[in-house]
């Protein structure tokens, strides 16, 4: 996996490296481990902070009127409840009659 040159911060680069490695075995997904390595431990991130929502967030875009106007700016629910029908309406229930193998078993349970 290459980063650009600008991105040099070593602990960094080995958080990604590890969050995206190819083989979920090989992968860093528990939260326990993502709060051991060193990326935030050495940065004395306060987690308890970000559970409790009152970590200042690093970034706060200026949002105005013309930055919202070109934005479709829907409810997450109205938005999860759309793709949802919209799931149901393309991907009806599996054949049985069909070798399984042809489906994921995330969208039988749908």
């Amino acid at each position: 996996m290459k980063f650009p040159p600008q991105v040099d911060h070593l602990e960094f680069l080995d958080l990604v490296r590890k969050m995206l490695q190819k083989k979920v075995n090989n992968r860093l997904h528990r939260l326990e481990d993502i709060k051991e390595h060193p990326f935030f431990v050495n940065a004395n991130f306060e987690w308890e902070a970000l559970e409790n929502m009152s970590i200042k967030p690093p970034f706060i875009p200026n949002l105005n009127k013309t930055t919202t106007k070109s934005a479709d700016v829907i409810p997450l629910s109205d938005y999860l409840k759309k793709s949802l029908d919209d799931y149901k309406k393309n991907y009806p229930k599996r054949d049985k009659s069909l070798p399984k193998i042809l489906y994921n078993q995330w969208d039988e349970d749908f």
